[in-house]
């Protein structure tokens, strides 16, 4: 126990002493940055254990985790395309529209 004890006091002054020589060499912007991340992710802690005491209450009572499964869908339609109806052409085909005649450009100041 004691050996516990004085490991957790060695750890924590080096985290300290790493901190407080970081906190030296950092710009005010640097540290902000740091503060921003640490505080952030402190600020998740809450409903992280909220989440995990919902679940475990959920998993004591005995009811199993609801599935988000959409239901079955029913089968998909199946269509039957005979070779004759392909080559029967009811519809008339497009005809290109007719050519014009070439337009004449002229380039004023050059030569013709």
């Amino acid at each position: 126990m004691k050996a516990r004890l004085l490991l957790f006091v060695i750890v924590l002054g080096l985290c300290i002493g790493l901190a407080v020589f970081i906190g030296q060499q950092l710009s005010g912007q640097g540290m902000a940055a740091i503060f921003g991340v640490v505080l952030g992710a402190l600020a998740s802690v809450p409903t992280a254990l909220l989440a995990v005491r919902v679940a475990a209450r959920a998993l004591s009572l005995g009811r199993p985790p609801r599935a988000r499964r959409a239901p079955p869908s029913p089968a998909p339609p199946i269509i039957v395309v005979s070779p004759t109806t392909l080559m029967d052409n009811t519809y008339p085909i497009p005809q290109p529209p007719p050519s014009k005649p070439r337009e004449r450009y002229i380039v004023i100041g050059g030569e013709e």
